[in-house]
């Protein structure tokens, strides 16, 4: 642990913090510690110093470094010109005729139906299959408009095994498919998960290390027997910076690195990902994980992304600290999603201006590739004061939820309708379209087409100004 005593006047109090963890550390290895603090405002001396668990072993100091983050006075410029260069192309749509046909009555019409970018919430399956909270599910599909989703906890082990042998997982399922079926993608969370205190009792009472060995094979098998082919993303050891009940009841430091491998063995094309806390919305482990991640690359484990969890404290962000933070795990190389978004906060004023300046740095960043919320529903979330949408029997939507759902269904999605004609130089947001030529109203021609990179669309009016016909090509 990196930490710091900080000496302040007049009095010359001491305060000891906590500035960096690094849980796990190769015999042998070098290894970067450090984060991001402020200082407070009346301070006199600043020591900084690093703490280990075992005063028996050796280690050296190579080098140190201490810089100051600046804050971006015009960091919502700098970040809408980013989403502009990150999450934007160009499609031009170049109209072509015979000089007899008139477009006077001709309309195109634009409708994103997908975007590349993931933006989606937890839900429980208890509720999505229970008759009674219909409205529930109609929330998430008609107003928040998920285009992923995460089960909340009926994956967990202790979700679907709490008693050795009787698996669980009827909610689960009916949940899944239901979304696959409404064109949801699904994240797995998760697999494993490090924290003691979350594993089922019964795999804590295990003593032989090569019994726990095949009890994790043994999930693995079980679990991926029933949702192979249906889940996009696995969290495989929940929070294993925090824990390592694993590696102490197999005696393999490299136990999650060996999840990684096996899961991969029996499915795929699921992309397998890190997920931990205190990443983002705090610093402590922002560098331990940005480590984690290096060693699972240099190790060939088949990693595909790291998950940060960001339950935002309050609203009162720093973003400079906040971006900071994305930047040290964007070093890793790995695609970054926002695994459990959340900001505690009983004003929704205040709440609403936080959820816009973190989705927006999110969303601005080239690494990060999807937020989902970590619930929404004031009778359905862990905390109440982290809600976006409240009621009992319906649920409405509070003014931070109101600005969520602005963003991410208005403001950074791309539709328009207008005259037929040629649009050469319009930008778009990354994703899947719907491109509709009508006349009078009525639909002569619809193109899908994936925007992900600068494209062209020929549109071709033939035959007669009565009798039209539309060809496509799309380069």
């Amino acid at each position: 642990m990196a930490g710091r005593r900080v000496s302040t006047s007049p009095t010359d109090s001491l305060k000891y913090v906590g500035l960096s963890w690094q849980p796990h550390v190769r015999p042998g290895s070098w290894v970067e510690i450090g984060g991001d603090f402020k200082l407070p405002s009346d301070i006199k001396e600043i020591k900084i110093y690093i703490q280990i668990a075992e005063p028996e072993v050796n280690y050296f100091f190579d080098d140190g470094s201490l810089v100051e983050l600046l804050p971006d006075p015009d960091w919502r410029a700098t970040a809408e010109k980013n989403i502009d260069v990150n999450r934007k192309v160009k499609l031009a749509i170049i109209t072509r005729k015979k000089k007899n046909i008139s477009l006077q009555n001709f309309t195109i019409e634009v409708e994103q139906r997908r975007s590349e970018f993931g933006h989606g919430t937890a839900v429980k399956a208890s509720l999505w299959t229970d008759a009674a909270y219909g409205f529930y599910k109609d929330f998430v599909y008609n107003t928040l408009k998920s285009e992923w989703a995460v089960i909340e906890n009926a994956l967990k082990w202790r979700g679907m095994e709490w008693t050795q042998g009787n698996l669980r997982f009827d909610d689960a399922n009916a949940t899944i498919d239901d979304l696959l079926s409404n064109g949801v993608s699904v994240r797995g969370h998760n697999m494993f998960w490090g924290v003691e205190k979350w594993v089922p009792s019964w795999v804590q009472s295990i003593t032989d290390k090569e019994v726990m060995k095949a009890t994790i094979q043994e999930r693995i098998s079980n679990t991926i027997a029933i949702t192979k082919g249906r889940l996009a993303h696995w969290d495989v050891n929940n929070e294993a910076l925090h824990d390592d009940f694993y590696e102490r009841k197999t005696g393999n430091v490299n136990i999650t690195m060996d999840m990684f491998r096996d899961m991969n063995a029996e499915e795929s094309n699921t992309k397998l990902f890190l997920n931990d806390f205190a990443v983002v919305n705090s610093a402590p482990y922002t560098t331990a994980i940005t480590n984690q991640a290096k060693s699972f690359l240099d190790a060939q484990v088949p990693i595909h992304g790291v998950g940060v969890q960001s339950h935002l404290p309050s609203s009162d962000i720093d973003i400079t600290q906040l971006k900071y933070r994305l930047d040290k795990i964007a070093e890793a190389g790995l695609p970054i999603w926002v695994t459990e978004m959340s900001v505690t906060d009983t004003n929704d004023t205040a709440k609403a201006q936080a959820i816009e300046d973190a989705l927006t740095l999110y969303f601005s960043h080239k690494m990060v590739k999807g937020v989902l919320l970590w619930g929404f529903w004031s009778e359905a979330i862990y905390n109440r004061d982290n809600s976006l949408a409240t009621g009992t029997d319906s649920i409405t939507l509070n003014e931070a939820g109101q600005k969520y759902v602005d963003l991410v269904n208005t403001a950074w999605r791309t539709n328009w309708t207008a005259k037929l004609k040629s649009y050469k130089n319009k930008r778009y947001f990354k994703g899947d379209y719907s491109i509709k030529v009508k006349k009078n109203g009525v639909t002569l021609k619809t193109t899908a087409i994936n925007l992900t990179s600068n494209r062209k669309l020929i549109l071709r009016v033939k035959g007669t100004t009565d009798s039209p016909k539309i060809k496509v090509k799309i380069r």
